[in-house]
Parts: structure tokens; sequence; C-alpha cells
């Protein structure tokens, strides 16, 4: 009988639905957008940059693929290395199908905030393309630091996780 962490089937969750919200977002990005995307803004809000619609999709969906195809292969290899890697007397070393469900979680985690982050940004430059001008009339600097600061949460929670918890008994 297999035990998963509350953090590890929410990390499941928010990646499973990440995903098909991220390609609906491009979809729904793709039909909004005019034919030349703003992709960069001066200080003072105006386009500085312009792509055509068709290669931002096509790079869109290219960027998604192979974030996903990475981080899913990421997750495959750490599982199998990770409990050769694993010093001996770490808990976490005698428990293989703990350490690999963990390992699983967190890479879901990664990829999850990966996914969110697109779907905001896809968001954030359908928003700054809505007008005919194309200004930029709102900052979303708060957006990539909040962004960072999830990823990082995210991203130490592993290794901290794997040095200062041991795993449940119940398995």
């Amino acid at each position: 009988k297999e035990i998963m962490s509350i953090t590890q089937v929410f990390f499941r969750i928010w990646k499973a639905i990440s995903l098909p919200l991220l390609v609906a977002t491009l979809l729904l990005s793709y039909f909004n957008l005019p034919d030349q995307v703003a992709m960069s803004f001066k200080e003072d809000g105006n386009a500085d940059q312009l792509i055509n619609k068709q290669f931002f999709f096509y790079w869109s969906v290219a960027i998604i693929m192979l974030v996903n195809v990475l981080m899913g292969a990421f997750g495959r290899s750490l599982k199998k290395v990770l409990i050769k890697v694993l010093p001996k007397n770490l808990n976490w070393s005698r428990t293989p199908i703990q350490t690999g469900k963990l390992a699983e979680g967190w890479v879901n985690g990664l990829t999850a905030i990966l996914n969110t982050f697109m779907i905001l940004s896809l968001i954030a430059l359908n928003k700054a393309n809505a007008t005919d001008d194309q200004h930029l009339s709102f900052n979303f600097n708060w957006l990539l630091i909040l962004a960072l600061m999830i990823f990082m949460l995210i991203l130490f929670y592993f290794p901290i996780k794997l040095l200062y918890t041991k795993p449940s008994e119940e398995a």
C-alpha cells in the first residue's frame, strides 16, 4: 500500500490541471491576439518589438512541449538515480519507494509552477495586446517576483525534506 503525502497529491493535481489550462490559454490567446504580437515594451508602455502571431504560437507550443517533456524525463531519471546517490546514513535512502514518490511529487510541483507561470505570462501578453495601440498599461513585474518566489520554495522543498525529515513508517 502506497502512502502519498498531501503535498505530493497537491503537486500531482496541480500539474494535471496546469497543462490543459496552459494549452487552453494558448489557444484562446492565439484567437485573441492581433496578427502582429507585441512582445517587448518601452518604459512608457508602448510596444517595442512585434512578432508574427503564427511564429509566436509555434514557438510557444515548442517551449511548452520542451518544458513538459524535459521535466518528465528529469523526473523519471531522478527516481532511478536518486536512491543510488543518497548517502546511506540518510533516512530516505532506506525507503526507495517513498523516496521515489517524494522525487516524483517534487518534479510535479516544479512542472506545475512552470506551467502556471507560462499561463500567467500568456494572460499578461494577451492583456497587453488587447488594445489597438498594444500599450502596456499595467505593471506585471509583481508576477515575475511572485512566480520566482514560489519556484524557489518548491525548488528547495525537496532537498530540505530529504535532509531534515524522516519517511513515514506506514509504507
